[in-house]
């Protein structure tokens, strides 16, 4: 990772600008992590299908197809995104239950 050097003088108005400085470096960390998050719930959409094929969970496809990432809330540092989808019995994939369930 590239180390991110802030300089100033004494000076007042050296002052004022290192703050417009970290500010604006504190506002692209926060987009940064924003980025990472939603990546990070695509990423996690991948894996799911991925592992809903390896379980020969695809019936009607309709589980696979639904799901998705999605915007849950903003928060001071980012954002969260969440694994979701529309499936009725996804649960019965998730824990293994049902008539075609694993032990």
């Amino acid at each position: 990772m590239a180390k991110r050097v802030f300089k100033a003088s004494l000076s007042a108005l050296s002052i004022r600008q290192l703050q417009k400085n970290l500010t604006a470096y504190r506002d692209s960390l926060t987009d940064k992590c924003r980025l990472l998050a939603e990546r990070l719930a695509e990423r996690g959409v991948e894996i799911a299908k991925i592992m809903i094929v390896d379980l020969d969970a695809v019936f009607t496809r309709e589980l696979y197809d639904s799901l998705h990432s999605e915007h849950e809330k903003d928060t001071p540092y980012g954002a969260v995104f969440a694994v979701v989808t529309d499936s009725k019995h996804c649960a019965f994939v998730e824990f293994g239950t049902g008539q075609f369930g694993e032990d």
